[in-house]
Order: structure tokens, then sequence, then C-alpha cells
């Protein structure tokens, strides 16, 4: 620990602690540290020798080991200290900034407790608690560690996202982004150009967040399971929570029913479960496309498919490991999904029809996250796609709502599905006996002039055949894409008007 927060060290380095942080808490280390070791020592060493003989020696240095340990915590998280001071400065709405009140007299009083006790002749009460304590104080440091590792993990995948987005053309230039600090939480605040609500590349910025949230989460849960696990042998009463019988509920075991209780400690466990699940499911995309689908060769649409997927995944589990701890089993429950299965069969076919039209879509992916479809009479932008029903903003800026069967079943038209480049058609009809060949060269011309047209394929201008009351042309001209198909159309309908009206073709 001294090495690791001295100046230059990983907690600076690689951990980006703040400098009044890293410095209060090398320097407390330094001077408390080494007298709580060697009243360590000295007390391993008089526990040999014969009780009579070294216990008032025993209880004095406890005393004294334990006052230093209260007066370490209490200036190392003192309000005007660098730790805390710049808790409350960069986090003021935080629990832990919240809470400070309760929890810094909490971590100096359970040491005075224990000087207490040690004075009051309640010696291995004392020293029982003081292990705990240090396991607690183990626990709290392997946490920061990990979390500072998973942290640093998180900072360099967001890093490489960013360079992948820039490959993919999809970010702001990388050289930019690098020039920019990094807060010390270790995720630059630097956001995509892609909207956060696409779904399939979505802003890295949110990216960022959901991994946070996700890490943020679970390690509260890891905290709180910890401390559970450290202090509840110290704490009889605690276990009450297991006398408290909400209902029964009966198991099989070895083909003999037996009855079994659903307590209150099984209660606390499976709101635990809930929101552990609720927060994965909400924030595991960030994660993954960080951690594993970043570095995996897949495309966009697949990366998204997999989040999906993965997301029910969880809420499945989540709710199979409810069931079970609640005390629901299959054999309680079948002739319910039975019902249940009737019932959807008549009453909600069509929601389960998009349903596994949306599990299709997902696999098959005939369309992807920003690519322009026309379905029916509906022509837009793909900007969401769900396990029910699609997202379409049409040109309009309106958002239209899909049913996922509507791609199935019905025809679709995907315009950037594996090529952007569609042809555009200008038919224009000129008068009898006007110059054909100065009217092909006009219109060849006309799309040459366009910088969005492509040379290759060519233009090309082709006499149709003889109207009623004109010659029937027609210029095909290629584009790079959708986007550009309204300018193009109008400038190129502007430059043949103008062309043919200069050369007198009417």
């Amino acid at each position: 620990l001294y090495h690791f927060s001295r100046l230059g060290g990983p907690a600076a380095v690689h951990f980006q602690w703040p400098d009044p942080v890293r410095t209060t808490f090398h320097r407390c280390l330094t001077l408390f540290v080494p007298l709580i070791i060697v009243a360590s020592g000295l007390i391993a060493v008089l526990d040999t020798v014969e009780q009579n003989e070294g216990a008032s020696l025993i209880q004095l240095i406890s005393v004294l080991q334990n006052l230093v340990a209260a007066l370490y915590l209490g200036v190392m998280l003192r309000f005007s200290g660098g730790i805390t001071s710049e808790l409350i400065h960069h986090h003021p709405k935080s629990w832990l900034t919240r809470l400070r009140y309760i929890w810094y007299p909490a971590a100096v009083g359970i040491y005075l407790l224990v000087v207490v006790l040690v004075g009051a002749g309640y010696y291995y009460s004392a020293a029982e608690i003081r292990n705990l304590l240090q396991h607690t104080t183990g626990l709290a440091l392997l946490t920061i560690i990990l979390y500072g590792l998973a942290m640093r993990a998180l900072t360099l995948g967001h890093r490489n996202l960013l360079r992948h987005r820039k490959a993919a053309d999809q970010t702001p230039d990388i050289d930019a982004v690098a020039k920019t600090p990094e807060p010390t939480d270790g995720i630059t605040e630097r956001e995509s150009e892609t909207d956060p609500a696409a779904g399939e590349i979505p802003a890295i910025r949110t990216i960022s967040q959901q991994a946070r949230s996700l890490l943020n989460a679970f390690t509260v849960i890891g905290v709180l399971l910890g401390l559970w696990l450290i202090w509840s042998p110290a704490f009889p009463a605690l276990q009450v929570l297991h006398d408290v019988h909400l209902w029964t509920y009966t198991v099989e075991a070895g083909g003999v029913a037996e009855t079994a209780y659903f307590t209150l400690a099984g209660l606390i466990l499976t709101l635990l479960i809930l929101i552990a699940t609720f927060v994965a499911y909400r924030n595991l995309p960030g994660l993954l496309e960080i951690v594993l689908l970043n570095h995996l060769p897949l495309d966009p649409g697949l990366r998204y498919a997999f989040s999906t997927l993965s997301r029910y995944t969880i809420a499945g589990v989540g709710v199979v490991v409810v069931f079970q701890t609640i005390g629901i089993r299959w054999s309680s429950i079948q002739w319910l999904i039975a019902a249940l299965g009737v019932g959807l069969g008549f009453g909600l076919q069509e929601t389960v029809a998009n349903f596994i039209s949306g599990l299709i879509v997902l696999f098959e992916r005939p369309f992807r996250i920003n690519d322009t479809v026309t379905i029916g009479d509906i022509t837009g932008t793909v900007t969401r796609i769900r396990i029910r029903a699609t997202t379409i903003r049409d040109w309009d800026r309106k958002e239209l709502i899909v049913p996922n069967k509507e791609f199935i079943t019905g025809r679709l038209i995907n315009w950037s599905l594996s090529d952007n480049v569609i042809r555009l058609k200008f038919p224009v009809g000129i008068a009898y006996g006007s110059n054909t060949d100065l009217a092909e060269k006009l219109l060849l011309s006309s799309a040459h002039e366009s910088r969005q047209v492509l040379k290759d394929p060519r233009p090309d201008a082709v006499f149709l055949g003889f109207g009623d009351n004109s010659l029937n042309f027609e210029l095909r001209a290629y584009i790079g894409g959708i986007k550009d198909m309204i300018p193009v159309i109008h400038n190129i309908n502007r430059t043949i008007d103008k062309k043919l009206r200069e050369a007198g073709i009417s």
C-alpha cells in the first residue's frame, strides 16, 4: 500500500486518484500503520507466555493499538481532509456524502468501543471484534483495488471503442479526443455523434454510463454481501430473520414431500436478486460493448442482436431464480402455464407473432439501425429495434411504430442493406423535330456536372420512344446513397431545364 499510493505509483498513474486523496492516504499510512503492526506483533508474542504474566500487558497494548487505529481513521477521513473533501466536492449528492455524519462516527467509534471493552475486562470479545474489523478493512482495500482495476479496464475499452468508431467514421477526431483530459473516474465525457436512442450503435457516453452504473451497482451489492458474511456471526440477533416465517411451500427430496418455509431473510435475498437483475438488464449493453463485443470481429447489427438477447436471457434467469427463491416450482405452476398458453393462442396471437418476428429480425437482420427502408407506404430511417416493434423516423421527423410482423410477412425495401448505390431516373419529353443528338449530350452533361453523381457506374441517356406529343428521353444516374436523392433530383432537373432552354429545345 505504501508503494501503491506513493507519487508516481499505480494509484496516481493507473487509478487516476486525485492528488489530495493519494497524499492523505499515503501520509496517514506512513504515520500510523507501522505502530499498529508493531502492536500486533507484540500481542502475538505475548500470547505465547503464561496468561497471568502477559494478560495486563496485552490489554494495555491492545488499548493503545485501537486508539491509534481510531486516530488513524479519524485523521484520514476527517471532513476537511483530502479524501472526504474531494468526495464532497466532486460527488455532493452521492450516498457516501449524504451519510458521512453516520459512517464517520461509526468508523471511529467502533475502535473506541473495543478500547472500552478491553478496559472493562471483556478482552476476548474485544479481540473477536478486532478480528472482524481487520476482515472489514481487508474487504474495503480489496474493493478499492478491484474497483480501480475495473475502472482502468473500462477506460482502456473506452479508448479502443473510440478508435474503432473513428475507423468506421462514426466518432469525432481521435486526436482531439486523446487531448481531452481524463476525469477522475477514468471515463472521458466525449460523446459520439451517433444518436443514443439508436440502440444498435449507442453513443459512447451512454455506453460508459451504463458500464459504470453496472459496475457501481455490483460493487455495492458485493460490499453489502461481504459485510453480511463478516459480521453476521457476531450478531446472533440477525439470525432471527431466518425464524420469521412468511409462508410455507412443499418441496420434494428423494421422492418425499417436505414442508419448507419462506423467511424474512429469503425475502431480503429476493429483493437483492430483483435489484441486481434490473440493474444488469438496464446497463448490460454498455458493459458488453466495452469489455467483450468491441474485441470481437462482429458487425454492428450482430453486436446489437447479441446485446438484446443477453438482456432477455438475464431477465429470464432472474425470474427463474426469484421463483426458486420464493418457493414456486414448475410442478406448482404448470397448469397455469398451460392455461396461459391457450389464452395466448387466442387473445395475444398478434403480440406473440410480433415477438417471434422480432427474434427473426434480430437473427436474420433484413435491416439495421440507420438503414433506410420502405415498408408499405412508409419510408424512413430505422432508429430503434425492439422485440415487439421497430421505430422508423420518416422524412417529416415523425416516429412511426411498426410491428415486427409487417417486416416478415410484408414487402420490405432496404435501400442500404448491402449496397448504398441507387439509380435515379429523369424522364424528359422534347418537341418533335428537336435535335436528339444534342438533347442526349445535354442530358449527360447535366449528370456529369453534379458532384453527387457517381462516375462508375456511369450515367446514361436513353431515347425511349415516340410519344403522342413528345420524343421521350430518360436520363439515368447513380448516386452513393438515398440521403443524396432529393438534392440530386433538384439540381439535375434545374440543370436540364436550363440547358435545354439555352439550346432552344422545347
